[in-house]
């Protein structure tokens, strides 16, 4: 059974990559022409929306559609994702996911990561004082229609706009008192680790002799009578 299971899981690990080389070459080929802009920011005609592309020398592309219109707080987006190494912590969480193809709770895991990362950007956007609403309509122009290639969405897309706009309206800086009772909960948590190892050492390391380890002391004397 095992050698059986062995081949379906290396054909499932094959069929994954064939889709997913495939859809990065035609989606490459999109990119040939796109026009450089400024550093590391580009702007391509046969995309919907903006995104991080490359490992090695990751680079922004912007729809041509959108040159005419206000992109501080989209490139600040992308650039965020380049700062924090998410253009490489993405494939590699890819690659996981396509060695656990069988699993479907890698690839909820994998599909709320790249969710949380999108989220955990447009909230360092907006902390620096960008108008949430304003905001909230470049993520409704920067919306991704649904791919016919779940591998292409899931690479290149800035998917589940609907929840993105919900958390970046619902976004409130963390208070400061929640810091400090964060601190507060560490500060006992180590606390009790270090009362529970000092009670630990308390505890005698010698064990009492059993009554078997008594009796072969009594017998190593020689004044004990039967």
């Amino acid at each position: 059974t095992m050698p059986k299971l062995a081949n379906i899981w290396v054909a499932g690990i094959l069929v994954a990559l064939f889709v997913l080389l495939k859809n990065l070459v035609s989606f490459h080929a999109r990119l040939q022409f796109a026009r450089k802009a400024e550093s590391n920011i580009y702007f391509a005609d046969n995309i919907t929306s903006p995104f991080v592309y490359g490992v090695l020398k990751p680079r922004v592309y912007i729809p041509s559609a959108m040159a005419d219109m206000p992109l501080d707080s989209i490139i600040r987006h992308e650039q965020t994702h380049i700062r924090r190494g998410d253009h490489i912590v993405k494939p590699l969480a890819l690659a996981v996911a396509v060695l656990h193809w069988f699993n479907p709770l890698v690839w909820l895991a994998f599909r709320l990561m790249c969710r949380d990362m999108e989220m955990s950007c447009d909230e360092a956007v907006i902390k620096n004082s960008t108008d949430k609403k304003e905001y909230s309509l470049r993520l409704l122009n920067c919306a991704v229609e649904k791919h016919t290639s779940p591998a292409r969405a899931v690479l290149f897309g800035e998917t589940d706009a609907e929840n993105r706009i919900k958390n970046v309206l619902s976004y409130r800086k963390p208070a400061k008192i929640v810091s400090l009772l964060l601190i507060a909960v560490v500060a006992i948590s180590a606390t009790a680790c270090v009362v529970e190892e000092k009670v630990t050492e308390k505890i005698p390391s010698k064990i009492p002799p059993t009554f078997y380890e008594q009796l072969a002391k009594l017998n190593s004397t020689e004044d004990v009578q039967y």
